[in-house]
């Protein structure tokens, strides 16, 4: 298996890059913040020069922005803006420079994985909508003449 690992700090990868090729894999480290808009398009590209096609891209990809977490009030627009940058947005533009070419193939899989801090309330206090969440809705969109979909699990990119 090939993989590119990608992230704002490189150390940490290329020792996880290391271990994976002392295993038989093929792995490369790139340092680069999928929080910058400037940045998917040479992500996508370095990875491809790397290893070829893309078939499998997973983010994961996270912040919360300043800590501890400030009240909402005291939450500065600019941080909020910076945690969708590199949760939200970052992944959907990388996701769309990489689906193109997976539909193109016919094949691809984008994986979103999230941790607990998108559910749950981090301390009392926080910027939450309510004191703990209700249910968790994931809805993924079917195709245009049909109604949405409620989905548990990741589709598959398929060429149309």
């Amino acid at each position: 298996m090939k993989v590119v690992l990608v992230a704002r700090e490189l150390a940490p990868l290329e020792a996880v890059a290391r271990e994976i090729n002392e295993a038989g894999g093929e792995a490369h480290a790139i340092e680069a913040d999928v929080g910058d808009k400037r940045a998917v398009h040479a992500i996508a590209g370095a990875a491809a020069a790397l290893i070829g096609p893309i078939d499998l891209l997973i983010h994961n990809a996270s912040t919360l922005g300043p800590t501890p977490l400030p009240l909402l009030l005291d939450t500065e627009c600019e941080d909020l803006e910076r945690v969708l940058a590199v949760n939200l947005v970052g992944p959907f533009r990388l996701s769309k420079v990489v689906a193109g070419s997976m539909a193109l193939r016919g094949r691809g899989t984008i994986v979103h994985l999230s941790s607990d801090a998108a559910v749950t309330p981090i301390r009392a206090g926080a910027p939450t909508a309510s004191p703990r969440p209700r249910s968790i809705t994931s809805r993924a969109p079917g195709p245009s003449s049909s109604k949405a979909r409620t989905s548990t699990s990741t589709p598959s990119i398929q060429a149309r």
